[in-house]
């Protein structure tokens, strides 16, 4: 017995890892083909950038100058017309900028894999329950074509011994995407929220914050967020404070805020403002002192990430959307919806392997069979079970409970699974 289901096992394995293999590359190759010029053109700016920081003008050119100098012709002349350079500066930016073709081949490579291995852990993680039960298809149908399942029931073995080996081994595989998720995922969030055309664009990302509140009265507003700094920043910052009743007590306004991690909160800086809004203050009442550079909030980078970010959460640990779900300043929608998709992560395991066991039956035959035919079969039912159940674990539904929300596809397909595992006939 531990010969065949190590024997199932390896030709089960193999599939899955050449059936990933081939769905990671054709990804990549359609994707790459469609937007091909952005990556020739980042790979380019990327490699002028790398070029100019290693030159006499590092740090003299600004980084709006540089986005303006950056895959233009005449370079120097535009630097002399447009932002005041010496003819002399102009001609040593123009030189740093003319790269060879070889340094942007390999910056073009670098950038192509830069962006799309996270986004093949991305693929192995979202897709490893489809894979899985392409994988153990494949596995059973070259079983069946080769008459060895006939052989195994000839000699008394129950159809679902073989099958207990290809469950198992599913659920390892499926279940492997949660420590992906929980231990590279998060440390590649930022290059998983990027676009093609930030590739290629050196200015920052930068978003606007508008009232955000704390759930404790606050709301604070930025003209520009920009989360990728070290540390994160605001620009144009303004700060209300209000009362009970709802009421503004003081308006906060500073030029830019930076982030500081240890004290949780934003350090204002530049020109400040304070203004207090008493109504029985006495007239003529000069304001106090001006508030400590150091504002202390729960609207932390994060937090307001996942504000302007729909897509965000899905990157970030489940400790760290834990947290961030019990602070009131995400607001109650929102944290509902961040529960939800920590117990998704769970509950797309054992969805992916019922969906295999759902799978089972079509292959699982103790004589010849249609590949194709049972193919057909088994994905119009697996594929619309699976994709139902994601889309109910994506859905953003206030009926049920969170938790709850999660785990109904998992309830809705176990009594199917079991049915039609038992229509297998040993």
């Amino acid at each position: 017995m531990p010969t065949l289901t190590w024997y199932i096992v390896r030709q089960f394995v193999t599939n899955f890892a050449v059936l990933l293999a081939v769905l990671m590359l054709l990804f990549v190759l359609i994707d790459f083909v469609i937007d091909m010029d952005e990556f020739f053109q980042a790979g380019e700016r990327i490699a002028q950038r790398r070029a100019l920081a290693q030159s006499d003008m590092a740090g003299r050119v600004p980084v709006l100058v540089l986005a303006d100098l950056l895959g233009r012709e005449g370079v120097a002349d535009r630097a002399v017309e447009r932002h005041g350079y010496s003819p002399e500066d102009a001609a040593a930016i123009a030189a740093a900028l003319d790269v060879s073709w070889l340094n942007k081949t390999f910056t073009t490579l670098w950038t192509i894999g830069d962006y799309y291995v996270p986004l093949m852990l991305l693929i192995y993680v979202f897709f490893s329950g489809l894979v899985v039960l392409a994988a153990m298809g494949f596995t059973l149908s070259a079983l069946s074509r080769q008459r060895e399942l006939t052989a195994m029931v000839a000699s008394g073995i129950s159809l679902y011994r073989v099958a207990l080996p290809l469950i198992i081994t599913g659920a390892v595989l499926s279940a492997a995407a949660l420590p992906v998720q929980e231990l590279i995922i998060p440390r590649l969030s930022d290059k998983l929220a990027r676009g093609k055309a930030e590739l290629k664009d050196i200015r920052p990302k930068t978003v606007r914050v508008d009232m955000a509140s704390d759930g404790q009265g606050t709301l604070l507003s930025a003209a520009d967020f920009d989360p990728a700094t070290d540390p994160p920043q605001l620009a144009g910052v303004s700060i209300v404070e209000r009362d009970e009743l709802g009421a503004q007590r003081q308006v906060i306004k500073a030029d830019q805020a930076l982030w500081v991690e240890d004290a949780q909160a934003w350090e204002l800086i530049g020109d400040r403002t304070l203004t207090l809004v008493d109504p029985d203050a006495p007239i003529g009442q000069p304001p106090p002192p001006a508030a400590s550079m150091l504002y202390p909030t729960s609207l932390t980078p994060t937090v307001l990430r996942i504000r302007q970010a729909t897509a965000y959460p899905f990157f970030l640990p489940i400790t760290t959307l834990q947290e961030i779900a019990a602070d009131p300043a995400v607001g109650a929608v929102q944290a509902q919806r961040l529960v939800r998709i920590v117990w998704s992560r769970f509950s797309l395991v054992v969805l992916n392997v019922l969906v295999l066991v759902m799978g089972l039956p079509f292959f699982l035959a103790r004589g010849p069979i249609n590949p194709l035919m049972q193919s057909i079969k088994c994905a119009g039912v697996c594929l619309g079970a699976w994709a139902g159940g994601i889309v109910a674990l994506q859905g953003g539904g206030e009926v049920l409970n969170p938790i709850a929300g999660a785990w109904l596809p998992v309830l809705i397909l176990l009594p199917m699974s079991a049915w039609l595992l038992s229509s297998v006939k040993t």
